[in-house]
């Protein structure tokens, strides 16, 4: 498996983008290529056909795309300005979406032949602080959240407004069921999980539950749902504690059952990937890459390297 991670910091100017290899959780993470990616390597999406993964640069306003290599070298193949500082990247059908938190907007740039992104075509105002732009499995419409305007907005795929529903709490991240028609949202500022459904073009609240253990006051940062529907797992943050990983187990009908908490392995968990039984962590202020295996109901710590301020992580077979 090919890690991918980028790093760098709000007004800085050194982002970069890094790859490795990692043949399981045990690790280790082996290093393959380091590369300047603009100002701050915010977010990623990756694309493992073309084997492409694509950077959001949140300080230079733009994306930054580069070529992965089966041994995992990186290549630079090109950037494209956005009008915003992109904070989230959704690659759909014959398009990507980005998210851009300072603007509150979001933009649609049409994907070439090659995988590369064109210069946007679209552009819509969800609200104050866009935070996450996300499709269906389906890619029959894209939801997009904003943490300042308390609200999840549905659109088509060429960006026209279907629905909004309000969702108080800050909706930060959202991840969708893998075969329900069920979305699961973050919210920034309560730490709580939403459970939303999603019906012709329609969002609903079906259930809304607290992430944070006793005695925790934290933010809520990022949530993934494993492949098979059976549970998911959000990372909590706090600015002078070891953050934590919340996992929720999932009943057949996709709602919250148990819930289980764990140290996330560092300081300030921004970001995670799951991929089968593997959780990645990025830790932006400490500088953890830590890798876990999957075990009962929590998480096994494995692999684990240091890297200046890592904001987000994606992996490729």
């Amino acid at each position: 498996m090919i890690v991918i991670v980028g790093t760098g910091r709000w007004g800085g100017t050194e982002g970069q983008v890094h790859s490795f290899r990692l043949a399981g959780p045990a690790g280790p993470f082996e290093h393959v290529t380091t590369l300047e990616a603009g100002s701050l390597s915010s977010f990623l999406a990756v694309d493992p056909g073309r084997r492409l993964a694509h950077v959001a640069d949140e300080e230079a306003r733009g994306i930054r795309s580069f070529t992965v290599g089966e041994d995992g070298a990186l290549g630079y193949n090109g950037d494209v300005p956005t009008a915003g500082h992109p904070v989230s990247i959704h690659l759909g059908g014959s398009a990507m979406y980005v998210a851009s938190y300072v603007e509150g907007v979001v933009e649609r740039l049409p994907l070439g032949s090659d995988g590369l992104p064109g210069a946007p075509t679209a552009e819509a105002s969800p609200g104050d602080k866009a935070h996450c732009a996300s499709g269906s499995p389906h890619d029959d419409a894209i939801l997009v959240t904003s943490t300042g305007s308390d609200r999840v907005v549905v659109y088509t795929p060429q960006l026209e407004p279907e629905h909004v529903l309000e969702v108080s709490g800050g909706p930060r991240h959202l991840a969708w069921h893998p075969t329900l028609p069920l979305v699961y949202v973050i919210t920034e500022y309560t730490e709580e999980l939403v459970v939303l459904e999603h019906a012709l073009g329609v969002l609903t609240e079906k259930a809304r539950r607290s992430l944070r253990p006793e005695g925790w006051k934290g933010t809520g940062a990022d949530v993934h749902v494993h492949a098979t529907g059976d549970f998911l797992v959000a990372t909590l943050r706090h600015p002078e504690k070891e953050g934590l990983l919340a996992t929720v187990r999932l009943d057949e009908e996709g709602l919250p059952a148990s819930l289980a908490h764990q140290p996330s392995g560092g300081l300030v968990p921004r970001n995670a990937t799951l991929v089968d039984d593997l959780l990645l962590v990025t830790h932006r202020v400490s500088g953890e890459l830590q890798a876990f295996r999957r075990a009962a109901e929590g998480w096994e710590r494995g692999a684990m390297t240091t890297l200046a301020s890592p904001f987000c992580v994606r992996t490729l077979p």
